[in-house]
């Protein structure tokens, strides 16, 4: 007589196979978490970045000039508290007698790991005879092209995929 139901075998078989997957599914979880975190940090990182440029432009041609410091970001990631600083510089080479690179890079640690943001901008004097060619760069959504802001700046913006470009990000994702 043959009875029905599972043997001890097969109830352990289908619970290890229920644990491996459990696992899997728990660490994409963790992954993407990580993921997300890292984002954030490029994300404040580009902002920052953007503002020192943004910075640089108002102050204008004759007035830029190079700068350090660090910026604070804080908040909550699922209900736990984070703290992440940011350091900065911001370096001005003159390229030509009415031409300006202006340079700000971010840098902070982020899982044992240092990373970096660097953005440019090519600022034009006004009330020199040269323009400024339009640059054009990309990021992880494509192209940002600012060809005539009131100084006739151009920003390159990239991704770290892209080794020859005027944005890195150093350090393993």
């Amino acid at each position: 007589m043959k009875k029905k139901g599972f043997t001890l075998v097969e109830s352990l078989v289908a619970i290890a196979l229920l644990l491996l997957t459990l696992t899997i599914i728990f660490s994409l979880f963790t992954t993407t978490k990580k993921g997300l975190q890292l984002s954030e940090s490029h994300v404040d990182a580009a902002f920052l970045g953007k503002t020192l440029l943004d910075d640089a432009r108002k102050a204008g041609f004759g007035s830029v000039l190079p700068s350090t410091g660090s910026m604070t970001f804080s908040g909550t990631n699922n209900g736990a508290p984070f703290t992440r600083i940011i350091n900065y510089g911001v370096t001005v080479q003159t390229l030509d007698t009415d031409k300006k690179l202006v340079t700000a890079t971010m840098t902070w640690k982020e899982s044992n790991a240092g990373k970096k943001v660097v953005l440019e901008t090519i600022m034009v004097d006004p009330a020199g005879t040269t323009q400024s060619s339009g640059g054009s760069g990309s990021s992880s959504g494509g192209s940002d092209n600012n060809n005539n802001d009131n100084n006739n700046n151009d920003d390159n913006h990239s991704d770290d995929n892209h080794s020859d470009d005027n944005h890195s990000d150093d350090g393993p994702h």
